[in-house]
């Protein structure tokens, strides 16, 4: 059961379902890294400041598009919980350059047909009038994981030969 968001319109939440598998692109990629480099973009989901998804890094990309992200829904606070998601250019530093956000939920996720604008909003507002975002991130494809039932207990079954008695009692 796949949706593609590039065909058809709005979903319903979906019952019965642990989270989705995410399938994610963005063009006009702001390229951090030079007149002789290109970004290398990836991204982050947060619920508050806990990561909750992270995508590969593509290398030398200014329109990526991303293999599938598993997000949980217990972890994104259900379909309507607020996330932030986050786009860096990574650098071997660690010190990865931010290209830019924007707040979203599961359902906003499932409702939109349209890319999302990242925004900077340091750059924004040092820039004012002049910020330019070009930079659009879109949800290709959001796969359903079913719900995996929970077993509510395990038996265990210990056995033992040869045991050596410590105690002095045996």
């Amino acid at each position: 059961d796949v949706m593609d968001i590039n065909n058809v319109g709005r979903y319903k939440k979906k019952e019965n379902v642990d989270g989705y598998y995410l399938t994610c692109s963005a063009s006009k990629i702001e390229n951090m890294d030079g007149l002789f480099g290109k970004s290398d973009p990836f991204f982050v989901i947060k619920r508050g400041k806990k990561i909750i998804a992270v995508s590969e890094i593509i290398q030398n990309d200014l329109s990526p598009n991303w293999e599938p992200v598993k997000i949980r829904l217990d972890h994104a606070g259900g379909h309507d919980g607020p996330l932030l998601l986050e786009v860096y250019d990574y650098d071997g530093d660690k010190k990865h350059d931010f290209i830019g956000s924007f707040e979203i939920t599961i359902q906003k996720m499932l409702d939109s047909e349209k890319p999302f604008l990242l925004i900077n909003s340091k750059k924004k507002k040092k820039k004012k009038f002049f910020y330019k975002h070009g930079a659009k991130f879109l949800f290709k494809e959001l796969k359903p994981i079913p719900n995996d039932p929970i077993p509510l207990s395990y038996k265990i079954t210990f056995k033992a030969k040869n045991l050596i008695a410590l105690d002095g009692l045996f």
